[in-house]
C-alpha cells in the first residue's frame, strides 16, 4: 500500500513541475499522503529577439512585442535595429545607423551623443539648434542664431568682424576696423596730416580738425603769420598772402613790413628799415622829402635815380 502512495506522489510531481512545485507533507504511519501544491508560475515568456503575437505568445519583462519579434525601448539617442533587439519608443524618433534619432527644432538640443539631428534651415551648435547670422545680424542670448561668416565673433549680441584698410565698417555693418585705421565714411582709412594724401584710392582722411580733403592732398587755413605753400598744404586765410612760407598781409608805402610784422609791401614799393618805400624809376625823384627808393639797378645821386653801371 505504501508503494502504490508514492507511485501517485512522484506521478503528480512529474505532471506539476512545468506549471507549479509540489510540496509533500510527512504523515504519521498507516496514515495517507498528503500533497501540497503551490501556485508558482515558471514560464516567464519569449526573450528579447524570440518571436511573439502571432499565437498568443508574450514578452519576456521588459520586452514588448514589436512588429512580431521581442523588443526593448530605446530612447532618442539609444541604439536600434540590427542585433540590438530595441526599438525607439518615442512615435517621432527614427532609427537611423543603428541610433534613435529624432529633428530637434530651432533652439532644440542637438548633437551626435544626443540623437538630436536640427530641422532644416538651422545647424547645430553649442548642442543647440540655431540659425546662421551674418556680420551685424544677432547672435547669442534669446536670439538661437550663430555668427556664421569665417572670423565672426559674437559681442553684445551682435555678429562682428574685422575689416581690413579700405574695407567695410560702421555700427549698423557690424565691420570693425584693424588697429592703425580707423572708420570715416563707412570704410576703415588711416589718417593722414596735411599735407598728405587723401580721398580716391588712398583709403586716407584728413586727421587733423579743420583740414579737409583738395585735389587728392589734406589742406588746412593757415592764420596770419603762419605756414604755407603748396608742399605744406596749408593755405592762408582771406585777406592774406602766402610770402617766403608764410601768411602775410600786404602793407602800402609807409607801412611796416619785414621781420615779424607778417607784412609785405604792395607792388611799387620795397621795405626799407622795416617801412615800405615807394620806388622811384631811372631819372624819378628819390630821397628827401620824396619818401621814395629807387628800383634796383639805379641809385639816389643828388635827389635823382641814376642808373648804377
Amino acid at each position: 500500500m505504501v508503494g502504490a502512495r508514492v507511485a501517485v506522489v512522484a506521478t503528480v510531481a512529474t505532471v506539476l513541475t512545468v506549471s507549479s512545485f509540489v510540496t509533500v507533507t510527512a504523515v504519521p504511519a498507516g496514515g495517507g499522503v498528503a500533497l501540497s501544491t503551490t501556485a508558482r508560475s515558471t514560464y516567464y515568456g519569449v526573450p528579447l529577439g524570440g518571436k511573439c503575437g502571432e499565437y498568443g505568445q508574450t514578452c519576456r519583462s521588459p520586452g514588448k512585442c514589436e512588429h512580431g519579434t521581442c523588443k526593448t525601448e530605446s530612447p532618442v539617442g539609444g541604439p536600434c535595429g540590427g542585433s540590438t533587439n530595441a526599438y525607439c519608443k518615442d512615435d517621432e524618433a527614427k532609427c537611423t545607423d543603428g541610433r534613435c534619432s529624432k529633428e530637434s527644432p530651432l533652439g532644440g538640443e542637438c548633437g551626435a551623443d544626443s540623437g538630436y539631428t536640427c530641422v532644416d534651415g538651422t545647424d547645430c551648435q553649442d548642442g543647440m539648434c540655431q540659425t546662421g547670422s551674418p556680420v551685424g545680424g544677432p547672435c547669442g542670448g534669446s536670439s538661437n542664431a550663430y555668427c556664421k561668416d569665417e572670423g565672426a565673433t559674437c559681442t553684445d549680441g551682435r555678429c562682428s568682424k574685422e575689416s581690413p584698410l579700405g574695407g567695410e565698417c560702421g555700427a549698423d555693418s557690424g565691420y570693425t576696423c584693424v588697429d592703425g585705421t580707423d572708420c570715416q565714411d563707412g570704410m576703415c582709412q588711416t589718417g593722414s596730416p596735411v599735407g598728405g594724401p587723401c580721398g580716391g584710392s588712398s583709403n586716407a582722411y584728413c586727421k587733423d580738425e579743420g583740414a579737409t580733403c583738395t585735389d587728392g592732398r589734406c589742406s588746412k587755413e593757415s592764420p596770419l603769420g603762419g605756414t604755407c605753400g603748396a608742399d605744406s598744404g596749408y593755405t592762408c586765410a582771406a585777406g592774406t598772402e602766402c610770402k617766403n612760407n608764410l601768411c602775410q598781409e600786404e602793407s602800402a608805402a609807409g607801412g611796416p613790413c619785414g621781420g615779424s610784422t607778417n607784412s609785405f609791401c604792395a607792388d611799387g614799393t620795397r621795405c626799407e628799415s622795416g617801412k615800405c618805400a615807394k620806388e622811384s624809376p631811372v631819372g624819378g625823384p628819390c630821397g628827401g622829402y620824396t619818401r621814395t627808393v629807387c628800383v634796383k639797378g639805379s641809385e639816389c645821386q643828388y635827389n635823382v635815380c641814376r642808373r648804377t653801371y
